[in-house]
């Protein structure tokens, strides 16, 4: 059986970063990257105490008064995409807060994510309620991308703001049918709705996630499908129609993807969306179920089979900060949750 294989990977996992917290709820590492994951997973798999210190630790030394979640003044992180995203690190805090009951810091870090909702814009499809990432910081470029809409959707699921959810859900149907490729996904578009077709390389890791390429960035595709999954329920006619259907097209795009995914964070996200889209097929008496449970399975067994000796996942390339691969194996064990 596959289940108990998945949970030991998910426990050397979480025993590897807890070996690593220090009283003050630090892994080691001052970067808020290696800890910004962490309440989430330990909160989930029980580990409450530490998921508090964790949170404390976040809240006391990273945790602005406008809710952004930062190194210092002047500097986000060390870690490319956590720098270059405004909603990344207070989005996975404030989820981690939410789980924990911690009304008054998630409400800090929601007034931050509200903040970066860009405006009704032209030729975008759905009810203009866009989270907006602000790549170079400024907040004025004009530019909605996938991984900060659902994110913050995902923050506004949690806290009942259904409409909310629902807007971001919409927003990504839109840019999933926008797509000129079924076998690529660009992630952004402008401030007049278009797809943004070349990005800058120093602002951002990832801008096309391909299916048939090695390289990274795969795991926004599970991210997506999870978060879609979940909105879907809350829904009923056209509007779920269009979500459901958004669903299985990116649930089609892992499957073609499964081969040629190599990180394990991207695995493991793909792996939670396919096991979240396959329950609720089930659910809904659609024999495709079958089919998506299997492709979860695929990928949460890669993801587990890719843990070190000692627990954790990576490093990805040499030289790798430690504080990445923390955070790395935070999410990798909260998925195979």
């Amino acid at each position: 059986m596959f289940a108990p294989r998945l949970r030991a990977a998910r426990d050397r996992g979480l025993d590897h970063v807890l070996r690593r917290l220090l009283p003050s709820g630090a892994v080691g590492h001052d970067d808020p990257v290696a800890t910004h994951r962490l309440p989430l997973a330990l909160a989930a798999t029980g580990h409450l105490a530490a998921a508090h210190r964790a949170l404390d630790h976040l809240a006391r030394r990273h945790v602005t008064p406008s809710g952004d979640v930062r190194l210092s003044d002047d500097f986000r992180s060390g870690d490319p995409d956590c720098a270059a995203s405004a909603a990344r690190m207070p989005a996975f805090v404030a989820l981690g807060a939410l789980s924990l009951g911690r009304v008054a810091l998630s409400r800090t870090l929601v007034g931050h994510l509200d903040a970066l909702r860009a405006p009704v814009l032209p030729g975008t499809h759905g009810r203009g309620s866009l989270a907006h990432g602000p790549l170079s910081g400024a907040g004025s470029d004009g530019v909605t991308d996938l991984a900060t809409t659902l994110r913050v959707g995902a923050v506004y699921l949690s806290l009942g703001r259904d409409a909310d959810a629902l807007a971001a859900a919409e927003w990504i149907v839109g840019l999933a049918a926008a797509q000129p490729h079924p076998d690529a996904f660009l992630v952004r578009r402008d401030a007049a709705g278009a797809l943004v077709t070349l990005w800058p390389a120093d602002l951002s890791s990832v801008h096309a996630v391909h299916a048939l390429a090695q390289g990274r960035g795969q795991g926004i595709v599970g991210e997506a499908l999870a978060f879609l999954t979940r909105v879907a329920e809350l829904v009923d006619g056209s509007a779920a129609e269009g979500v459901r259907d958004t669903a299985a097209h990116l649930a089609r795009f892992a499957r073609r993807a499964l081969p040629h995914v190599r990180r394990p964070c991207d695995l493991a996200s793909l792996a939670r969306g396919a096991a979240l889209h396959a329950r609720a097929l089930r659910e809904a008496g659609d024999p495709a179920h079958h089919d998506v449970r299997d492709l979860a399975v695929a990928l949460a067994l890669r993801a587990a089979e890719s843990g070190q000796s000692d627990g954790g996942f990576g490093p990805l390339y040499d030289d790798e900060p430690d504080a990445a691969r923390y955070d790395r194996t935070a999410w990798v064990s909260w998925c195979l949750h």
